[in-house]
């Protein structure tokens, strides 16, 4: 009985996959149409499903990497910034270490000041 009904199962599958369908009359023939249609249409609506289950993954992440994006290019922006300030300041300290290191004029030396001749 077991061995009867495993040949049975062993031959519709086979119908199914479309071989062994020469004893088989137009109505049995509509018959395995529709059950290959049936079956079709669940394969089709669960890869739909997954797919846009995958479509809406993706979304997420395009977004988050998006977001994430945008914060590393204000971060970037602020770091420039930051270095920018550096270096003015480093110029500054720059300028004025320079200007307090150097001596003053004489008055003598001075370009504008007025020199009087010598007495004897």
């Amino acid at each position: 009985m077991l061995r009867s009904e495993l040949y049975d199962q062993a031959h519709k599958l086979r119908q199914m996959k479309g071989e062994d369908l020469e004893g088989l009359n137009v109505e049995e023939l509509g018959q395995l149409e529709k059950k290959l249609e049936a079956g079709l249409s669940l394969v089709i609506n669960t890869k739909e499903e997954r797919t846009l289950n995958e479509i809406n993954k993706l979304q997420r992440k395009e977004a988050q990497l998006i977001k994430e994006n945008r914060q590393l290019k204000q971060e970037m922006k602020m770091t420039l910034h930051r270095e920018k300030l550096v270096t003015v300041n480093s110029e500054l300290i720059n300028n004025v270490s320079i200007s307090s290191n150097s001596t003053p004029p004489l008055d003598g030396d001075s370009p504008n000041s007025s020199r009087l001749p010598l007495r004897s």
